[in-house]
């Protein structure tokens, strides 16, 4: 099935083989996609495009790798939503650990505060 040509989606042309070798991510996508619309009874398996995303998919999941990454990625917790934008570490080199809140630059905190139409530097002569 590996050398089946895909028939729908933004790598149509390509292998079946040469999906699940260069984009994973999509092919996981691809599940959950369809997993979603059979769940919400919105999925039609008809069509060429479909029967050809259909049968890849039967192709994907013949792999106990795709398997075992759509399990570890299921078991994954959420990240944490962030508090503040004002905690963010924003710095590098020698300010790596400051945030929006400190360390910035007055013209962030213009642009904070609404004034938008900054004027421009001068620079002294060289």
């Amino acid at each position: 099935m590996g050398e089946y040509v895909l028939q729908f989606g933004k790598y149509k042309g390509k292998l079946y083989r040469w999906l699940l070798e260069n984009d994973v991510g999509y092919t996981l996508y691809l599940m959950d996609k369809v997993d979603e619309e059979e769940r919400g009874g919105t999925f039609i398996p008809q069509g060429p495009s479909k029967d050809s995303r259909l049968s890849f998919l039967d192709y994907a999941r013949s792999f106990q790798e795709i398997q075992d990454l759509r399990k570890y990625l299921c078991s994954r917790k959420p990240a944490p939503p962030v508090a503040s934008e004002g905690e963010h570490t924003v710095g590098f080199g020698a300010r790596a650990k400051d945030t929006c809140s400190r360390g910035l630059s007055p013209v962030h905190h213009l642009l904070k505060a609404g004034l938008h139409q900054i004027p421009p530097l001068s620079h002294p002569a060289l």
